[in-house]
């Protein structure tokens, strides 16, 4: 009998795809600001903008329907490291992202990783609207063992549960501490810490 596969739950912007630093960049081109990555401190990037949750979320929207999402680009080594793992584990996209934007998303994930997903859900926790779900209810749920995310709340919920939780090192994060929880810098570390649970 074939032995079942570890499944791994994957974040999608900050993980897999440079999500946060393009919509910057729209704003700053678009509105003449000067706003930086490294200066987002939390998550909610309409916090960096100085403006409103709702204006926060319509500027995000405005990026995802503008030539800027065409030249989003994966994070780097995360390509690579995707096609070797679809052999090892079973990988599973668990995204923020709300079905608004659904089309685009798989757009691009056809585009970079076509078919290496076993399955892509939107939890719709970007603006709330529709049917909301948390990324935990969705690791119980699958029997998912580890998630790569890199937002701090997420990742304590999940690490809460029992699911160990790879931290994608980001500004927002900075103070996200739990024992379930190890923080990795970029994918080649990712990947070394996947090769460890392997081999345990």
């Amino acid at each position: 009998m074939e032995k079942e596969k570890l499944k791994i739950g994957i974040d999608l912007d900050e993980v897999l795809v440079h999500t946060a630093p393009a919509i910057i960049d729209f704003v700053n081109k678009k509105e003449g600001t000067t706003f930086k990555v490294e200066d987002a401190k939390e998550f909610e990037l309409w916090k960096l903008f100085s403006c409103s949750q709702e204006e926060g979320i319509k500027k995000v929207y405005d990026f995802f329907s503008s030539d800027f999402f065409l030249d989003l680009m994966p994070l780097e080594n995360s390509v690579e490291s995707i096609n070797f793992l679809y052999d090892v584990f079973d990988l599973i996209v668990i995204t923020s992202r709300d079905d608004k934007i659904k089309i685009q998303t798989l757009d691009f994930i056809d585009k970079y990783f076509n078919n290496q997903f076993k399955e892509i859900f939107f939890t719709n926790q970007f603006s709330g609207e529709g049917v909301v779900k948390t990324k935990a209810q969705i690791c119980k749920e699958l029997g998912i063992g580890i998630l790569i995310e890199d937002r701090r709340k997420y990742a304590i919920e999940c690490a809460e549960k029992g699911i160990k939780v790879f931290l994608m090192d980001k500004p927002w994060n900075s103070n996200c501490e739990h024992e379930n929880i190890i923080r990795v810098k970029n994918w080649n570390e990712i990947m070394e810490k996947l090769n460890q649970e392997v081999e345990n």
